[in-house]
């Protein structure tokens, strides 16, 4: 089911990236691009081990020891969301330079980084689901996020016709 579940998450991607790309303009993907490589970037710089350690330590379903995963997750969600608007304005300044549309990386990356500070607000039940090998129940999960996002990109893309319809439904998803 996991394969299936990957499977069917990359068609789904792969359609709705077509439609999207007849509704929307190219710079709405470079500039959802830049956003995401930069976010990519910054989480994977900062990456202190919380899941792997909360999945393979001894202790890993005490609500003590999970409660400080979780506290040290909104923390770091945090601390990168203060990071991504001090580089906001840099940033920004170095694409705009080239290409006007690019200052709307002013507002998209303080927007779009909220999810860094609503990752880290993700249930610890998700690593208690991997520390149980329950991939089945999380990959059913992922699925139902990755169709419901489909549908929402494509309908507010359908309506808006802009970089705003990503932005948001890359939020809310």
């Amino acid at each position: 089911s996991i394969v299936l579940g990957f499977g069917a998450g990359q068609l789904l991607r792969l359609g709705s990236n077509i439609v999207l790309a007849a509704l929307l303009y190219q710079e709405a993907f470079a500039l959802l691009g830049i956003v995401s490589t930069l976010m990519i970037g910054l989480a994977n710089l900062s990456d202190v081990g919380l899941k792997p350690s909360a999945v393979q330590h001894a202790r890993g379903d005490e609500p003590a020891f999970l409660n400080t995963v979780w506290t040290l997750q909104i923390l770091r969600g945090i601390a990168l969301y203060l990071i991504l608007l001090l580089l906001t304005i840099p940033i920004t300044n170095l694409y705009g330079a080239n290409d006007s549309a690019a200052y709307e990386l002013y507002w998209l990356i303080p927007f779009i980084g909220t999810m860094v500070l609503l990752d880290g607000l993700q249930s610890s039940r998700m690593l208690t689901a991997e520390r149980h090998l329950q991939q089945a129940r999380i990959t059913q999960i992922e699925v139902v996020v990755q169709i419901a996002l489909a549908f929402l990109m494509i309908g507010l893309a359908w309506y808006l016709r802009s970089v705003h319809a990503l932005a948001i439904a890359v939020v809310l998803g």
